[in-house]
């Protein structure tokens, strides 16, 4: 997969400024950006990576462009402090579609796009204006990150909190032993849900409760 930014770079000049990831989730109010002598040490670069995403037959199918941040130049204790979120055993996951097997459940499986851009950030991080996304008006002022870019290295702690606390919300239960597998129940039926990272699989004893968590 190509990554450097040379790679197909008159393909890449429009999806510079249209497929970057979430870049109206990045920037905050003009009057919250932070001066960048104030901030220095804690400014970060701020690359965009572009990658070819390809069909079974090695095809292009669709050029993606992605805004990351350098989170291998952050410090512990000043621009993070938790960065573990759980992941899901092979066994757990062999354990639950083995139980679907034997008591004939539906399950399905989704993921979650821009995922990591869903989480919020806690820690004060400042990153340089994206090439393309300059202010003119004020060259050498940073943006403040009111969410987790990719490449920040609370990434995917931040997204399970978010993901965990909306499911909680909504009255899923969370595993004690399991941390990331979430059961509802209704009535005599119930909905179990494990997440790993941004893939999502569920399966009920009620098509209405897949409808109800889709809705959600």
């Amino acid at each position: 997969m190509p990554k450097c930014s040379h790679m197909h770079k008159k393909r890449y000049s429009k999806t510079s400024n249209t497929d970057i990831y979430g870049p109206k989730s990045i920037w905050v109010p003009k009057t919250e950006i932070i001066f960048v002598a104030d901030l220095f040490n804690k400014k970060k670069k701020c690359p965009v990576i572009y990658k070819n995403k390809l069909d079974e037959f090695e095809n292009v199918v669709r050029n993606k462009a992605r805004l990351v941040a350098k989170g291998y130049s952050q410090r512990e204790g000043i621009d993070f402090t938790e960065t573990f979120a759980p992941i899901s055993r092979i066994e757990a996951t062999r354990i639950l579609l083995a139980f679907a097997a034997c008591t004939g459940m539906k399950f399905y499986q989704m993921d979650v796009k821009n995922t990591f851009l869903n989480g919020t950030i806690s820690e004060e991080v400042c990153v340089n204006q994206p090439l393309g996304f300059e202010n003119d008006l004020l060259p050498s002022y940073v943006f403040k990150l009111n969410k987790v870019l990719y490449g920040l290295k609370q990434a995917p702690g931040a997204w399970y909190e978010k993901l965990s606390s909306f499911l909680t919300r909504n009255n899923f239960i969370r595993g004690k032993i399991d941390s990331t597998m979430f059961r509802k129940e209704l009535k005599d039926d119930f909905i179990i849900v494990q997440i790993y990272v941004d893939d999502i699989i569920f399966g009920d004893t009620n098509d209405n409760l897949v409808k109800s968590f889709l809705s959600l």
